[in-house]
């Protein structure tokens, strides 16, 4: 059994810059003793789980909160920053998902697919109701948004600002909206 310090000790474990391969060695060290594979892949799995729990109850939280579908992607580009700045595991979830991807193949990680759902739905909706663009097309924006977004995770990433996190994913994703957004009445001088 693990207890909670030393599970803190592994989430921030999986957050040093410098981590190389997803193996039991460093593990080991922390935990003072010999560490399986398939211990070090339930204690991953453990982090991947707790930071979709958190991403889902931001979803859920942020459908809700508006009847904008503009306001609900930033809102929910604000609360997955807050999470990332407020809770070590969903940021380990985050950097674990980033770099070892490809060693966890039953997980299915694809961050990029995730939010391209929602933020394509999001933008489907906004383009509906009038509030984008009719001249860009739906899914060339959701990629835009979609590559922000991850381009400022792995930006808050390597620079260690995740206590920043909500400011500049909020940041982000206004910025990249920005273009996008019609032009309202007063605007178009009606």
């Amino acid at each position: 059994m693990i207890t909670p310090a030393q599970m803190s000790a592994v989430v921030q474990y999986f957050l040093a810059p410098d981590l190389g391969d997803l193996s039991p060695r460093g593990l080991e060290a922390i935990l003072g003793r010999p560490v399986s594979s398939s211990e070090m892949r339930a204690l991953v799995t453990h982090i991947l789980d707790a930071e979709s729990a958190s991403m889902r109850g931001v979803k859920d939280r942020i459908d809700g909160e508006s009847a904008d579908p503009l306001a609900r992607v930033v809102g929910a580009f604000r609360a997955v920053g807050e999470n990332l700045a407020t809770d070590p595991t969903v940021r380990a979830g985050v950097v674990i998902a980033g770099r070892w991807a490809k060693a966890l193949p039953e997980r299915r990680i694809d961050p990029f697919r995730t939010w391209e759902g929602f933020i394509g739905g999001a933008l489907h909706e906004a383009q509906q109701r009038g509030l984008l663009r009719r001249d860009l097309d739906v899914a060339d924006m959701t990629w835009v948004v979609v590559a922000a977004g991850l381009g400022a995770k792995d930006l808050i990433a390597f620079r260690d600002a995740w206590t920043d996190a909500a400011q500049i994913l909020e940041r982000t994703v206004t910025q990249a909206l920005l273009p996008m957004r019609a032009a309202s009445v007063d605007e178009r001088g009606g």
